[in-house]
């Protein structure tokens, strides 16, 4: 199996989170799972036990959410350094109630007690940094996470994750692709010893470089196969030469 990526997709940033109310039998604490996609293609994901044992679904599910914002907002900082400016970043949970604590900046009883640091989640969707939305169980994305699930819904949730079945064929005639438009032949290869030259383009193992780690020598193979070409240039134009030792 294998995460698909095609080509001509949006750049649009979602996040699904769910939990796994006291899924643990030992400590009874939940789990947390949370999924986020870049033009509907999964790119992050996570799982793990919370820290805290939750007292209630909703709570679970709170701490959960304020886990994917956070991983939202970070996956947000580093697309802006490429021009991409998101918001209004769209969040799908399963719970009710856990979406009226996070739009709720007022504490009360239900939530005076957890950890003061998942609060930061009421802040962003204040902001309208993320937007909450409710989602079915059905078609919550990120319950693969949270626990062990029917094959069924196992197999019903993969390819909406972006995730194929690949046979050794596919992933051939996949690598074997120009997925984007570029093939390279010839690539030129520049070096100020001609000894090597000759040494690259001479497939018989002789004395001069039998001793030679086996590693090195598919250089031959990809002379002989035009992959690259080399050319000799003179010690004065290597531009390379600037990285091997201290020059005057």
């Amino acid at each position: 199996m294998g995460l698909w990526y095609p080509k001509d997709i949006s750049f649009m940033l979602t996040a699904f989170a769910d939990a796994c109310y006291a899924g643990c039998q030992d400590t009874r604490r939940s789990t947390s799972g949370y999924a986020q996609f870049l033009g509907g293609r999964l790119v992050s994901w996570s799982l793990k036990k919370q820290k805290s044992t939750a007292i209630s679904t909703t709570e679970a599910e709170y701490i959960a959410l304020s886990g994917c914002c956070a991983q939202i907002l970070w996956m947000r900082l580093q697309l802006k350094d490429y021009g991409f400016d998101f918001h209004k970043i769209p969040m799908y949970c399963d719970n009710q109630s856990a979406i009226v604590l996070c739009c709720n900046s007022v504490q009360h009883s239900r939530s005076k007690h957890i950890d003061i640091h998942h609060h930061f989640i009421k802040e962003q969707v204040e902001r309208r940094v993320v937007e909450l939305y409710f989602v079915e169980t059905t078609y919550q994305l990120a319950d693969i996470f949270t626990k062990a699930l029917p094959r069924e819904r196992f197999e019903t949730l993969l390819p909406l994750l972006g995730i194929r079945q690949m046979s050794p064929d596919t992933l051939k005639e996949l690598q074997e692709s120009k997925d984007y438009g570029l093939k390279f032949n010839k690539i030129p290869l520049y070096c100020d010893n001609k000894s090597a030259f000759a040494l690259c383009c001479n497939n018989v193992q002789h004395s001069r470089s039998k001793h030679i780690d086996v590693r090195y020598h598919f250089i031959k193979e990809k002379v002989e196969n035009e992959v690259v070409e080399l050319y000799f240039v003179r010690i004065e134009y290597k531009l390379a030469d600037i990285f091997i030792k201290a020059l005057s």
